[in-house]
């Protein structure tokens, strides 16, 4: 079995949770475009309460116009507001340099 360590990258602080069709669950302010992920990458959403759960992003706002230079993400229906309090941190998964695929051997994903 192939070592799979998970890294993290502090994106933001959910300041604003909405629901839009779309989009569905819509967080804010969103990562500065400095670390400006792409859609599919994995998070991990870290509530004030200390549990966690995981989500993907769905799709990036584009806010015009955007005087914070931040872009909000969407989360898509599976995580829904209330599954999202203020103050929870939002994180960016990054995989290992080493990971399994489901056939047990090893790759190098892409970053």
């Amino acid at each position: 079995m192939g070592h799979n360590t998970r890294r993290l990258h502090r994106l933001f602080t959910v300041d604003g949770v909405y629901s839009l069709a779309g989009p569905g669950t819509v967080l804010t302010p969103g990562p500065p475009d400095s670390l400006l992920p792409a859609i599919g990458s994995r998070l991990e959403l870290r509530r004030p309460d200390g549990t966690v759960c995981l989500a993907s992003i769905h799709s990036i706002q584009l806010p015009t116009p955007n005087p914070r230079k931040s872009y909000p993400i969407g989360l898509g229906s599976s995580i829904v507001p209330g599954d999202v309090p203020l103050g929870t941190e939002v994180w960016l998964v990054l995989e290992s340099a080493k990971a399994t695929r489901h056939d047990g051997t090893i790759s190098k994903p892409a970053v």
